[in-house]
């Protein structure tokens, strides 16, 4: 390898920014939002119950495939790792956002 291109690789940067949620939608008759105050709570919430239904689907699936009852199976394993999931982001996503901002160059 070159000099110049060894030089030009040491000082590229890629440059990634994160857009910041925006409230684009319009508002819905009979819907207020939640004061943006909320958002740390929500996020993780939703984050939680989106990761869960698909972990525990895809477990329960492979463990006992399209049996009679693979729904109510699917159901209880979602309960229940949705209750130690989300209390877990709730006390992880502070060291996960300080260990971000350490790999991570923040606008």
């Amino acid at each position: 390898m070159d000099a110049q291109v060894r030089a030009g690789l040491a000082t590229s940067r890629v440059a990634v920014t994160i857009a910041p949620m925006e409230n684009s939608s319009p508002p819905t008759p009979g819907f207020r939002k939640l004061p943006a105050r909320y958002a740390a709570i929500v996020l993780p919430f939703f984050l939680s119950c989106i990761m869960t239904c698909l972990i525990s689907g895809i477990s329960t699936l492979r463990g006992v495939g399209l049996a009679p009852g693979v729904l109510q199976l699917w159901l209880g394993s979602w309960g229940v790792s949705w209750l130690i999931a989300f209390p877990t982001l709730m006390a992880v996503l502070p060291f996960v956002r300080r260990l971000t901002s350490k790999v991570v160059e923040m606008p």
